[in-house]
């Protein structure tokens, strides 16, 4: 009675089921193994009511059923062993692995985005920088064109308005002031002989000493006063005469402004500074410079009908 007891006391396992099945029948683990296709192992941890290794729960029952078949063990009788036997607790630290390199590579990912996200706005922001300067600078340079324009149109204007108008009539308190100056010391000075007059204007006789040669020298006394000497050229000069209107700003090396406004037709500007100058034309085609006496070229600012920037004399 009591090995009865001690046989049904012990539980029937889905691995010992299929195992005395399996000895019943004569067959070895291997032959199993290589009709189902299976490893050896595998069919050894499932004698054993091992979970194998790396085998899902899905699969490991579909190894029981074909090895209860080869067998000749009924799927009823494993079905209900299936039921009552709870599987084994899969590990999971390979998943918690897997799981932690993807939120890693998910969180270098997305810093990488950032950074390349970074890039393209600060690259954006510069060509909308470059493009708003040079809009500014070409905005600027039209406006000053412009205003060149403006200013001699105006000036055109003003002239062919004077050129109609009648010519205003000569003040003669003007005219008589520096006679009425003249006369007034004539009055209170007193009047001179004429024959001290007389002798003023004749040349003037010297008398030679005794044993030296006889030489006349008249002195002319009206050609006796000082010539005016000639004027020194001026260095590093610029000459500048007016055809027509023109705006015009001259600036010398030390950025300081010489000239800034405008000249009409018949009007000359002599400047002088430290070279290089720096100029501005608004209509180069009325202007003629000369520096030093050497005429400046403006032909390829006339030509391409455009003001004159330059320095004189050019590097």
């Amino acid at each position: 009675m009591t090995i009865d007891n001690n046989t049904e006391q012990t539980p029937i396992t889905v691995g010992k089921l299929l195992s005395q099945a399996r000895e019943r029948m004569g067959l070895t683990q291997e032959a199993v193994a290589e009709r189902l296709c299976l490893k050896v192992s595998t069919v050894r941890e499932i004698d054993e009511d091992i979970k194998p290794a790396g085998v899902e729960p899905t699969f490991l029952r579909g190894y029981m059923r074909l090895y209860a078949r080869m067998v000749n063990v009924a799927e009823s009788e494993l079905n209900a062993l299936l039921k009552t036997d709870e599987p084994i607790a899969v590990s999971t630290v390979s998943s918690m692995q897997s799981y932690s390199l993807g939120k890693k590579r998910k969180k270098r990912e997305g810093w990488l985005m950032k950074v390349t996200w970074l890039i393209v706005i600060l690259l954006i922001a510069m060509v909308g920088v470059w493009w708003w300067q040079d809009h500014q600078a070409q905005k600027s340079e039209l406006t000053t064109m412009a205003n060149q324009n403006d200013l001699i149109l105006s000036q055109q204007n003003n002239v062919e308005n004077s050129t109609e108008s009648p010519s205003d009539v000569p003040d003669n308190s003007a005219i008589n002031a520096p006679l009425t100056a003249e006369s007034t010391p004539i009055d209170l000075a007193p009047a001179q002989p004429i024959d001290t007059q007389v002798m003023e204007s004749q040349p003037v006789k010297t008398v030679p000493l005794p044993n030296a040669p006889n030489t006349n020298v008249t002195v002319d006394r009206a050609q006796t006063h000082d010539e005016p000497e000639a004027a020194p050229m001026v260095q590093d000069a610029l000459v500048m005469s007016f055809k027509g209107p023109c705006w015009l700003e001259v600036r010398d090396a030390s950025n300081k402004i010489l000239f800034s406004g405008t000249k009409n037709n018949g009007d000359k500007l002599d400047l002088q500074g430290t070279p290089p100058y720096r100029l501005n034309i608004g209509a180069p085609a009325n202007v003629d410079a000369q520096f030093n006496g050497n005429v400046v070229d403006l032909s390829r600012f006339i030509k391409a009908n455009r003001p004159a920037k330059l320095k004189v004399p050019e590097a």
